[in-house]
């Protein structure tokens, strides 16, 4: 067998094209040069035959092109030229309702074209065997590649900020509204927690559009989002008791509410601090500005079938980890506290009961402030569970193989 060539078509340049797409492919061809070639490729001519032609498989995340109009077509073409097709999602393609792109997918039957992919696909590749147990309902021929990270890449490489405070964060993007509000008892409880904390926001981002009816025209317009719309100005609302813990600081408050982001104007002290939106490639350098992370996850469909990435961010951060007890942080997670309140001694993290919610995550704080040498201790534990098992290069390894097999 010669050298296998892969066309890869990821569907954004955020966190699910890095993580599902471009990085293990790179990897990929960078570990196995000489038995493979990968193209990435963000907009593929598909109509283009005799470049198609110049390869033996096309690897799609969920939908080609995002292109749901066009899907089942793409991929019957690619399948006519004697290609193998590899779809690979991430997440449950039905929406839970507070999702901001669910009313979108519902109306445009998204949901539906990404089962038909799955269906006609050659291979599907999930990150976690929860997901996969359900896709195997349409497709039996799924593997489990779970995200993994590059140990060498500069953004999981620890750089420890000093701290006269225990620092609790929480990392991610603007589709957790539900998730975050599991988080409200610790804002209004922060100062009762008996020693000085701090709550950072990682992410923080007022970008965006909203669509309105102009009354005038009747027709339907489209304006910037104002920061108090933002989903970020409801998780820090949540974060900060509706910033009742920062009142006694006018000049901070008046600071937050210009929406600017002035790195002169010294955060590091504050009992609230807000990081903004970085690139994909410093997303996960906000884990450098805490001490414990917070991975809130609320019941739902979509979110059991979620990966476990803030478990693997945390851990190779070497960051304590206070998460749910659900869905895909049952994969690898053992509580060092126990329903009954005794401490378990392989814990590798604090676990929230789902029926306690909201009021476990001010109480696991409190403890860890109360027994800061837990913070430590459980931050290496975690690393140690994650270190090799969502190496990048480990995980390569097995898709090696699998695309090996699959060409055979």
């Amino acid at each position: 067998m010669g050298k296998i060539n892969i066309l890869v078509n990821p569907n954004d340049r955020a966190g699910s094209g890095k993580y599902r797409c471009i990085d293990p492919h790179v990897t990929l061809q960078n570990n196995h040069a000489d038995d493979f070639f990968v193209e990435i490729n963000h907009q593929i001519d598909f109509n283009d035959i005799n470049y198609l032609k110049g390869f033996d498989a096309v690897f799609i995340h969920r939908l080609p092109q995002h292109n749901h109009k066009d899907a089942v077509a793409i991929i019957n073409t690619i399948k006519r030229l004697g290609l193998k097709v590899i779809i690979d999602t991430d997440d449950h393609w039905n929406l839970d309702p507070s999702h901001g792109l669910y009313h979108i997918a519902k109306i445009n039957k998204i949901p539906e074209t990404i089962l038909d992919c799955i269906r006609m696909a050659d291979l599907v590749t999930v990150p976690t065997e929860i997901l996969a147990a359900e896709v195997r309902k349409f497709n039996k021929n799924v593997v489990v590649l779970p995200n993994a990270v590059d140990p060498n890449e500069d953004q999981f490489k620890p750089k420890e900020t000093e701290s006269d405070m225990i620092r609790f964060g929480w990392l991610g993007g603007s589709s957790h509204i539900k998730d975050m509000e599991h988080l409200r008892d610790l804002g209004t409880k922060q100062n009762g927690l008996g020693k000085p904390t701090q709550i950072v926001l990682c992410g923080f981002d007022t970008r965006g559009n909203v669509q309105f009816v102009n009354p005038d025209t009747k027709q339907v317009e489209t304006r910037p989002m104002r920061p108090q719309e933002t989903t970020w100005f409801m998780y820090e609302c949540f974060l900060t008791n509706n910033y009742k813990n920062l009142e006694t600081d006018r000049e901070y408050l008046t600071y937050l509410m210009s929406f600017i982001d002035d790195p002169n104007f010294d955060t590091k002290s504050k009992p609230y601090r807000r990081i903004w939106t970085k690139a994909i490639n410093q997303y996960a350098n906000g884990y450098n500005h805490f001490d414990v992370a917070m991975a809130p996850l609320n019941e739902s469909t979509f979110n059991k079938y979620k990966s476990q990435l803030k478990v693997i961010e945390a851990g190779f951060h070497k960051k304590a980890l206070i998460a749910q007890n659900y869905g895909p942080y049952q994969i690898d997670l053992i509580s060092a506290i126990d329903r009954g309140g005794a401490i378990n001694p392989n814990g590798n993290c604090l676990l929230v009961e789902p029926s306690k919610n909201h009021k476990q995550w001010s109480k696991f704080a409190k403890k860890l402030v109360d027994n800061p040498e837990m913070i430590k201790d459980l931050g290496e534990k975690l690393y140690e569970t994650v270190k090799d098992k969502y190496d990048l290069n480990n995980v390569t390894k097995n898709r090696y193989e699998i695309y090996k097999n699959l060409m055979k």
